[in-house]
């Protein structure tokens, strides 16, 4: 009986301990949990663990003690020219308690004499210099903080003359019955820029549907899903001469009742006394119906008074008033239906916290105009958690027998004079007076003498521009989309039946317009002309119009 009365003595006087060094500033609700634990064996009686809206101790988050280990992702296989930049990119990696990743890279396998490396093997979009015409390999691996991943890999194919293409079927979608699919191809690539062509086909889809694509050899095709269940369907581009591999998406559609899911974002550490930002403009609806959010703070700080300012947007915001945990719920309603709560942890501390660099711009791709174009930086966006004023470190790379160089390596907007086509690599790195930003921003600046489009090539026929069966052909043009990247030369091609194309260039002004005549001395046009216009080997959009017109 006295060991039982001297254990609830030393829990009475632990707790008036407890909440006289809150009184004084310096608690928190961790204090009393530590004391006890001296004094009663672990004993939490009074602890305050009310998980309300207005007062209480940081709660655990759900699972926190589960770990699960997060899933690398390395991005998909590339196929470039010898001597291009290798750009990778590990940010579809997850964590499934949305932790923060770090990232590791390796390149474990290069051709013979190769001294590719990654410029950091840290970053979440490394990069390194296809040197040598053979396969590269590199391997991901990303850690939670406490677990790393299984490692993921991906293969570059560097060839000297003609690459294969790389084809891109786009991110899997999960819809609603009776919903349209459209699927995308356009991100598929050449890296020798060669117009490509494309081929869908459905590879598994569910027992007994009849659905069809739109078209087969359209970059973006649609189809009509008829059956709930999976549609697997793989992409193939060619490039005139090569297949790529194929690249596949999958289609997952469910029943019309399915609820939409919460996606509160990641978890954050901020500085305490500042307004944190919320992001759940990525939760998911597989309806029409538009979706409503409910924000709210299930756990905070004891004593703090924290508040969502607008509990019902996508990206709410609240005020840190105190140090510890915030333990932020999101449950979004769509069509009647609401999704299941989704947790995210936030953490305030007085520490300082290092700051973040970023590059906005410039506008890409940059036209190489006079053998000069100004290119300006931009690392304005770059913060600080704590608000503290940062300082700038920039760097450039730049192209073999380039003589560009940085006007500043210290301000936040320099410039450069890119005076050579090429990839013109800029790093930026912050510092807040204590620490340096945890990896820099990089940009991969891409200067051409002409403008590229992903567009299939396409023909314009038959207008009344020119009189037939002559030997010259007037030809007006009109940029439709360009005219902010003008004046530069564009390259028209007239067939002629039973001889080759004949050529001319044509210099569109800073209005968009331009003109030209072309002489074929061995036929005279046909009625049945067809024009195309190109820059290199791809179609820009333009209009054809008659001269006077």
């Amino acid at each position: 009986m006295q060991n039982v009365l001297s254990i609830y003595i030393k829990i009475f006087i632990s707790c008036i301990l407890t909440f006289a060094i809150i009184a004084c500033g310096g608690g928190n609700s961790a204090a009393c949990s530590a004391v006890l634990g001296a004094l009663a064996g672990g004993s939490s009686a009074c602890s305050n663990t009310d998980n309300s809206n207005s007062t209480g101790a940081a709660a655990t988050p759900p699972n926190a003690n589960i770990n699960a280990a997060p899933v690398a992702n390395a991005g998909p296989n590339q196929s470039v020219v010898t001597g291009s930049l290798v750009v990778l990119d590990g940010t579809k990696s997850v964590d499934a308690n949305n932790n923060v990743l770090n990232f590791k890279w390796v390149i474990t396998s290069k051709p013979s004499g190769s001294a590719a490396t990654f410029y950091s093997s840290t970053m979440a979009r490394p990069f390194f210099t296809a040197d040598l015409p053979g396969l590269y390999v590199a391997s991901l691996i990303v850690n939670n903080g406490k677990l790393d991943s299984n490692p993921a890999e991906v293969k570059i194919v560097s060839s000297l003359e003609n690459a294969a293409p790389v084809a891109n079927a786009g991110t899997d979608q999960t819809v609603l019955i009776g919903s349209v699919v459209r699927l995308d191809g356009t991100k598929s690539t050449d890296a020798n820029n060669d117009p490509l062509n494309v081929y869908w086909a459905f590879i598994d889809k569910p027992k007994g549907s009849s659905a069809i694509l739109s078209s087969s050899t359209n970059a973006q095709p649609s189809f009509s899903p008829d059956i709930v269940g999976s549609y697997v369907l793989s992409l193939v581009v060619n490039d005139g001469k090569i297949n790529s591999d194929p690249s596949t998406t999958r289609v997952t559609v469910f029943p019309t009742n399915q609820p939409p899911v919460a996606v509160p974002g990641v978890m954050q550490t901020v500085t305490t006394a500042g307004w944190v930002y919320l992001d759940g403009s990525n939760s998911k609806t597989y309806s029409n119906n538009s979706l409503s959010f409910s924000w709210s703070l299930i756990s905070k700080p004891m004593f703090s008074s924290a508040l969502f300012e607008n509990p019902n947007v996508p990206k709410p915001r609240f005020y840190a008033d105190f140090p510890g945990q915030y333990l932020a719920n999101l449950v979004i309603t769509s069509g009647g239906i609401s999704s299941s709560p989704v947790t995210v942890l936030i953490s305030a501390s007085n520490e300082n916290l290092p700051p973040v660099a970023v590059i906005t711009g410039p506008k890409q791709p940059i036209l190489l105009i006079n053998g000069g174009t100004v290119v300006t930086l931009d690392g304005s966006q770059s913060k600080d958690p704590n608000n503290d004023p940062l300082t700038f470190s920039w760097n450039l790379v730049t192209p073999s027998g380039s003589k560009a160089t940085l006007s500043s390596t210290k301000i936040a907007m320099p410039s450069f004079t890119a005076d050579l086509p090429g990839a013109y690599i800029a790093t930026l790195m912050v510092n807040d007076g204590k620490l340096n930003s945890q990896e820099p921003a990089v940009t991969n600046v891409l200067v051409s003498h002409t403008y590229q489009l992903s567009s299939p090539v396409q023909e314009v026929e038959g207008f009344d521009c020119f009189k037939p069966n002559k030997n010259t052909v007037d030809i007006a043009l009109k940029t439709t989309d360009l005219s902010s990247l003008v004046p530069y030369t564009l390259t028209v091609n007239a067939n002629v039946i039973s001889s080759p194309e004949t050529s001319g260039n044509v210099l569109v002004d800073a209005s968009g317009n331009g003109s030209i005549t072309i002489t074929n001395a061995a036929h005279p046009f046909p009625e049945d002309l067809t024009i195309k216009v190109y820059n290199q080997k791809l179609l820009l959009k333009l209009k054809p119009v008659c001269k006077g017109s």
